[in-house]
């Protein structure tokens, strides 16, 4: 086991260790570089949208691997979810207050992944296309898409368990790193995301691998090295 101690990571070195990470999971050099020429243009966009999806990757990656999943997708998975936000303007991403029509606006970004993805990374694609579709407000290309209804029973529950972490992750950064009023304190998370459905055992595992500073100070990551 490995565990890495942060203060406040910037968008380097949750690279850095998001990098680390790709190599211990098994992630072949050439294909991680790919994945991460396909995110650089979020950054250059949205350099806090890039960072949240650095940091969901590292939580679904290091989830993925405490569960026995695997931790290459959910890791990868994590990265891409939010590519589709590139076209979504910084007007809208930067919102505050978020408004319904913003909202209207943001709910095309899974489908946007999905297409941006399909060709090079059709299993991440489909992490980008679904990982809003079992929230209560659903939204995405659906579970109903070919890409999806054509796989494998086996890859189903695969796809399936990667968006449900992915899923979990997204909505935890989300909760403790927003500085708007979407961002509570660990109590609230905690109640929130117990009453969205989450899985306690994957709450629990969030907070004790906490990367940011705003709940405690310091965040800790531990990776099993796999």
């Amino acid at each position: 086991m490995t565990t890495f101690v942060t203060t406040s990571l910037d968008t380097d070195h949750l690279v850095d260790l998001a990098t680390w990470c790709a190599n211990d999971y098994g992630i072949p050099s050439a294909d991680w570089q790919s994945l991460l020429a396909c995110l650089a243009p979020l950054r250059a966009h949205n350099p806090e949208t890039y960072a949240h999806s650095m940091r969901v990757g590292l939580y679904a990656g290091g989830l993925g691997a405490f569960e026995g999943h695997n931790a290459s997708y959910t890791l990868g998975g994590g990265c891409v979810h939010d590519l589709g936000k590139l076209t979504i303007s910084n007007d809208v991403l930067r919102a505050d207050p978020f408004t319904d029509t913003d909202f209207a606006i943001i709910q095309a970004h899974p489908v946007t992944g999905f297409n941006m993805l399909h060709d090079d990374h059709p299993l991440l694609a489909l992490v980008a296309g679904l990982h809003h579709q079992f929230q209560k407000r659903a939204y995405g290309i659906g579970l109903d898409h070919p890409a999806f209804t054509d796989l494998s029973e086996v890859a189903r529950a695969q796809v399936v368990e990667c968006i449900g972490i992915v899923a979990t992750c997204d909505f935890y950064d989300a909760a403790t790193t927003r500085n708007d009023a979407f961002a509570h304190a660990p109590d609230d998370v905690r109640q929130n995301m117990a009453a969205n459905g989450w899985p306690a055992s994957r709450i629990d595992w969030l907070f004790s691998n906490d990367l940011s500073a705003s709940a405690s100070g310091k965040g800790s990551l531990a990776l099993e090295v796999r």
